[in-house]
């Protein structure tokens, strides 16, 4: 508070006014402090899943009888089931 600010406030009001931004000051300390411990718990949660994962290869599978897009025996016996509700 400047010195012209005072002039004009008695130490009523000069107390009161200390008091208001010391409460100000308390309220805006806690709650960087509560901000502060939610992203430490949540560095902490999502931390350990973080981790790099092993990359392991596929060997493809060899798939004999292969024409084109068709896969299988072409005589293979095929079985149809019609399934209906009237």
């Amino acid at each position: 508070m400047s010195r012209k600010d005072r002039e004009g406030m008695s130490k009523r009001e000069m107390l009161r006014e200390r008091r208001r931004r010391s409460a100000t000051r308390s309220r805006l300390i806690a709650i960087g402090l509560m901000v502060l411990g939610g992203a430490l718990v949540a560095f902490f949660l999502i931390w350990p899943t973080l981790r790099p994962v092993d990359v392991v290869s596929v060997t493809p599978l060899t798939r004999p009888q292969v024409d084109f897009n068709q896969v299988g025996d072409p005589a293979a016996p095929v079985k149809l089931e019609e399934y209906s509700d009237f």
